[in-house]
């Protein structure tokens, strides 16, 4: 195998050159571009380290043609058999960058120099040697006027599409509008719209700069449309999305202001009410001032849930009482008790000293004329009561 690769010369070299070959299924290589591979086999890692073992580190990546990637995908031992199963026409790269794996695998970084011509492959157990010619450099040719004005829509369209989408293209766009060479302009604007094999080869093969940047500036303006109606279509959403959001924090605002107020109009309805049966209970002076402090309280405390609820409850409670009701006395016994035991199940003892209590109120009624008064009530909170009684 000979390790003398191909060197870069300006114009066309006439002479016949060989080097070693690395064939890529997934990528085609162009000049003026830095492009990662990852290498899996042991062949072409062999490559790449003979490649790096000469004086100019140089190698041609040549593309696999799709019909053929079938084969290599189904067999990995497979190798590249004949000319026809490559593009003939190449590029001459140089490894800028190596790095074995731990894991039987290197990373490679490539950087594309110029397009060659691949006259005569051979294979030696997986490694291939092509005899190649170097093509024209579209950078060589006459820059006219057209081709500066293609320049100019280009980097136009490319700042465009930063102000679409900067988040993905600005620090790209800022390096392709800094490119003065209409050629290297193409091949990097070419490489970063479509990864399509067939497209990009097309693009290897142009041989003429002006048709270059006008096919480019087509598919260019292919991928602005796109920008422009993805744009658009974002602004549409987040508009949409917005009015949605606004109309939902309102709803919600709304609901809560209705619930509140309505909330309020219920207390105060409520506390109304209680007035007013405060004022026909015809509670004792002294009652009657304790709840009027408890409704007061219950009124600051408005819709608190905890304490509200103890004191309204304790309100209904002291209400419902018979504070001014008088009714004719029924001191049998023997009713008393068939009262209790139809009302309560049990409770013997507690029946007893009812009806002894009894009992004791009504001969102190007979004989003195006069009833005892004991405490039928007490209100208050618990453990802080008052006794009332008549």
């Amino acid at each position: 195998m000979n390790n003398n690769v191909a060197k870069p010369l300006d114009g066309i070299s006439k002479k016949v050159e060989t080097s070693l070959m690395l064939p890529s299924s997934n990528m085609v290589m162009l000049p003026g571009v830095a492009l990662p591979m990852t290498l899996t086999d042991s062949y072409s890692i062999g490559v790449v380290e003979a490649a790096l073992l000469s004086n100019h580190k140089q190698l041609v990546v040549a593309t696999i043609r799709p019909e053929i990637k079938c084969r290599f995908d189904k067999n990995e031992n497979a190798e590249i058999e004949s000319l026809d199963d490559i593009y003939p026409v190449a590029t001459l790269a140089t490894v800028d960058s190596f790095v074995r794996l731990p894991v039987g695998m290197a990373e490679c970084v490539f950087r594309g120099l110029e397009r060659v011509k691949i006259e005569k492959l051979q294979v030696y157990d997986h490694i291939c040697e092509v005899k190649l010619n170097r093509l024209p450099k579209l950078s060589q040719q006459e820059i006219s006027a057209k081709i500066a004005t293609l320049v100019k829509v280009i980097k136009s369209n490319w700042e465009e599409i930063t102000v679409l989408n900067c988040n993905n293209f600005e620090q790209i766009v800022t390096a392709l509008t800094e490119c003065n060479e209409p050629s290297k302009l193409a091949y990097q604007t070419g490489i970063l719209l479509t990864n399509d094999i067939e497209i990009l080869h097309k693009f290897l093969e142009e041989e003429s700069l002006e048709q270059f940047l006008e096919k480019v500036l087509e598919y260019l303006s292919k991928e602005v449309k796109i920008q422009r109606s993805r744009s658009k279509i974002v602004a549409e959403m987040k508009k949409d999305i917005n009015q949605q959001q606004t109309k939902l924090i309102e709803s919600q605002l709304f609901d809560k202001i209705e619930s509140e107020w309505s909330l309020d109009d219920v207390e105060t309805d409520e506390i109304e009410e209680l007035k007013m049966r405060l004022r026909k209970a015809g509670l004792p002076p002294d009652v009657r001032k304790h709840t009027q402090r408890e409704l007061a309280r219950l009124k600051r405390l408005g819709n608190n849930p905890v304490e509200a609820d103890v004191i309204r409850t304790y309100l209904d409670w002291l209400l419902e009482i018979p504070w001014n009701k008088i009714v004719e006395a029924n001191l049998e016994l023997d009713d008393a008790r068939v009262i209790l035991d139809a009302d309560h199940d049990g409770l013997n003892k507690v029946k007893d000293r009812i009806i002894e209590y009894l009992a004791t109120f009504k001969a102190s009624y007979i004989f003195k004329r006069k009833a005892i008064k004991p405490n039928i009530c007490r209100y208050g909170f618990m453990f802080c009561w008052t006794s009332w009684s008549w």
